[in-house]
């Protein structure tokens, strides 16, 4: 007597199901990216599938799931998120709405180039083995994220474009990930405003007068969810800025030091040294020769 057939199991079913996408077959394999805008329903979703690219991608408008890896995610405007090779997703509309998603592709070779030119710079490029929304942006910048991506639409599919994008992106992340489920509202309000409104120059006192607290306060609290003093996450966005700066202009590194609130030049360059493993200068020639798409 045959044993009974057992049906798939959904995970079964999706694998079978799932789609493979590859680079070579939709695009030019000499492009850096592809950018597409997307609306999906509850009845329009996308197939599920995996890719041997990487996708960043964000809502723009609307609320739906992002299913990745078996995992259920709602989403909705501001969700910023990385697929990466490794996954399997698609994402749909919640009940009637639909959900306006931006899509970035970029070929494994020009992430991997993030990864080993830019180093820290890019942390935010590499999601966690447990998926969720890298970062929530709020809606002036998700304003900004629409325009910068309709500007690199326009572009030409080559690495400077591509670059500058990334680069952008990376100014506009947070230098703090993990712990900030655990942080108290106002610390973390209070960091991220000073990120999002470049308050370089005040420094510390701007995050300090933005929290309400007393200093003491704010240092130990930052101690205690970021295991950092309020100088370090203010030196962090600092040299953040002045790294972008140095890679998008000529413009003379004491200047750029100046205008991001460093005042004690022999500091900035050992800090500066510290960070990114080599002086300001050499900096900038070693990778503005990279983003620019220029073999040093």
């Amino acid at each position: 007597m045959k044993p009974a057939t057992q049906p798939p199991s959904p995970d079964q079913s999706r694998k079978r199901d799932t789609r493979h996408y590859r680079w070579n077959a939709f695009f030019p394999e000499q492009d850096t990216f592809h950018i597409l805008r997307s609306k999906f329903t509850r009845s329009k979703s996308s197939p599920y599938h995996d890719q041997d690219y990487y996708d960043i991608f964000f809502v723009e408008e609307g609320k739906g799931v992002h299913e990745v890896n078996g995992h259920r995610h709602r989403i909705e405007r501001g969700d910023f998120s990385v697929v990466t090779p490794e996954d399997s997703h698609r994402i749909g509309a919640m009940s009637s709405e639909e959900i306006t998603i931006l899509n970035v592709g970029i070929p494994k070779a020009v992430a991997r180039h993030a990864f080993e030119r830019y180093g820290s710079t890019f942390d935010w490029f590499k999601p966690g083995k447990d998926f969720r929304p890298i970062h929530r942006f709020e809606d002036e910048e998700v304003d900004r994220l629409s325009a910068m991506a309709d500007d690199l639409a326009q572009q030409p599919r080559i690495a400077a474009p591509i670059d500058y994008f990334l680069l952008s992106i990376s100014k506009m992340m947070p230098a703090f990930s993990d712990d900030i489920a655990h942080a108290p509202k106002w610390l973390i309000e209070a960091m991220e405003t000073f990120r999002r409104e470049h308050l370089l120059i005040e420094g510390v006192d701007a995050i300090v007068r933005l929290s309400g607290k007393t200093p003491a306060h704010v240092s130990r609290s930052m101690r205690h969810y970021f295991n950092k003093t309020p100088t370090d996450y203010v030196n962090e966005i600092r040299l953040r800025h002045v790294s972008f700066q140095l890679l998008m202009g000529t413009r003379k590194i004491e200047e750029i030091a100046a205008e991001s609130g460093f005042n004690n030049l022999p500091h900035f360059f050992k800090l500066f040294r510290d960070r990114y493993g080599e002086p300001p200068l050499r900096y900038r020639k070693n990778h503005s020769d990279r983003t620019l798409g220029v073999e040093a």
